[in-house]
């Protein structure tokens, strides 16, 4: 048996959604973590212009990007994300294929086509690794319309009433709930983005959630995550909701009770705070920075679980850095 006062001075993994509306500062806030972590950033919203403007190179250095492309016809994200959460608990290299986004990819397999190389159990909280999917509204959308695609159902044309679109969404939430059970059980650092909107509560009051699934699925988002940080613009000033109960209309905080409107508080903490003796804190709770003389060696620029070149697989042959890989692909 785990005895729990044993475990209460090791760090442990946690997951943040972080979500608001459009051009609030959902990546900026999330690029942030790049000054103490190494960041496996799955691009799905392709909006990773932000860090190159908010970011020197030395903290971009430190974010390795696999840029996830959906189509109509092809939903591709849906699949990809949902088989990656799945095998977050396996030791053996994993791979996304550069030309589909597909994991392990069995067509690009065969004819040797360059992969991005994961390997989970080096991408740990020890190894100083978060894992950003950006994002959750994204991925939602594509779960939807991986199973119209599926059903070829044609959503222009299933009215409100249709049975069919009852099952659809009954389907979104069934996938939603594995991917994100499957993220809240991975002992990984997880961060995922997503937008906003107002749902009404079974009290009848109305609240900001995570955009995600249906309105009756997504006040149930905040179960899966450790803490909930709402960002907003209000006169054209940015705004961050993070500590419990300082939103009155969204469900915000979470298990670490954190202002990120302090100057002296950051995103990090959420990642490199430890449980120490009462009275340390407020929360029980005390800050222990990765690399510090109390805590493990700071990680070092080695890429551990995801390899920092592309090669065919299973042979390497000539190299591309994922830095070039960036580049190319924002461009």
């Amino acid at each position: 048996m785990a005895n729990l006062l044993a475990r209460k001075s090791l760090p442990t993994s946690r997951r943040l959604m972080v979500f608001g509306s459009p051009s609030t500062g959902k990546t900026r806030l999330v690029g942030e973590l790049t000054a103490q972590f190494k960041l496996l950033w799955l691009d799905l919203d392709q909006g990773v212009d932000t860090l190159y403007q908010t970011l020197p190179d030395e903290q971009l250095a430190n974010i390795e990007y696999i840029p996830i492309l959906d189509t109509a016809d092809d939903p591709i994200s849906c699949n990809t994300v949902s088989k990656m959460m799945a095998a977050v608990r396996t030791k053996t290299d994993h791979y996304i294929c550069t030309d589909h986004s597909t994991w392990d990819c069995v067509k690009c397999k065969a004819k040797r086509a360059e992969f991005f190389t994961i390997n989970f159990s080096k991408l740990t909280p020890a190894d100083g690794w978060v894992i950003v999917i950006d994002s959750g509204t994204h991925f939602s959308e594509s779960c939807l319309q991986r199973i119209l695609v599926n059903s070829k159902i044609d959503p222009t044309k299933a009215g409100k009433e249709d049975k069919a679109t009852f099952g659809v969404y009954m389907g979104q939430g069934a996938m939603l709930h594995k991917a994100l059970t499957d993220i809240q059980n991975s002992g990984l650092n997880v961060v995922m983005t997503a937008h906003e909107w107002e749902v009404d509560m079974p009290d009848k009051s109305k609240k900001l959630v995570p955009s995600m699934g249906t309105r009756k699925f997504a006040p149930t988002v905040v179960s899966y995550f450790s803490n909930l940080i709402r960002t907003a613009q209000v006169n054209r000033n940015y705004k961050i909701e993070s500590a419990n109960a300082s939103s009155l209309n969204a469900d915000v905080g979470g298990h670490i009770n954190l202002d990120l409107n302090k100057p002296d508080v950051s995103i990090c903490d959420y990642f490199t705070l430890v449980h120490q003796n009462s009275g340390d804190r407020d929360s029980s709770l005390t800050t222990a920075k990765l690399g510090s003389s109390s805590t493990t060696p700071a990680p070092t620029r080695t890429m551990g679980g995801i390899s920092n070149q592309i090669v065919p697989h299973p042979a390497p042959s000539k190299d591309v850095a994922v830095s070039d890989i960036l580049g190319k692909y924002s461009k």
